[in-house]
């Protein structure tokens, strides 16, 4: 399935970041879906993405992050059960695989983390895309 984003692709929108050379004591990861709608309309047309990571190292706050990326699709509305799991992990990976990028551009040895999509978020997003 192919998808339109906006030109910029994944944007990290915050990010503080202090290096430490302690183990990581905690990961704080979470992503946030919500519909978006076509401007001048009521009409679903996609998805967006937000991603929060926080790292704690020796119990101290060392990175911070915030990063979103838009999927468009005029057809959202009508997506199955696996297409919504399926834009889900590919937007879930391509975060990743960037997080993991710019964590080491930054000289961490990185830190990548692991998700599941559940069923329960897919039919959230789901419902949410269906509602008019």
């Amino acid at each position: 399935m192919k998808y339109i984003t906006d030109a910029l692709g994944l944007k990290f929108i915050h990010w503080e970041f202090e290096k430490l050379n302690t183990p990581i004591t905690n990961i704080e990861p979470s992503m946030k879906i919500i519909h978006v709608v076509k401007p001048g309309t009521k009409i679903k047309n996609g998805l967006l993405f937000r991603y929060t990571v926080k790292i704690y190292q020796s119990g101290k706050l060392t990175l911070n992050c915030i990063a979103e990326e838009v999927f468009i699709n005029d057809g959202i509305s009508s997506f199955s059960f696996n297409e919504v799991k399926n834009l889900i992990e590919f937007a879930f990976n391509r975060f990743n695989f960037e997080f993991e990028r710019k964590i080491k551009s930054e000289g961490h040895p990185g830190a990548s983390i692991i998700y599941s999509v559940k069923d329960d978020e897919v039919f959230q997003v789901l419902r949410r895309i269906s509602e008019q």
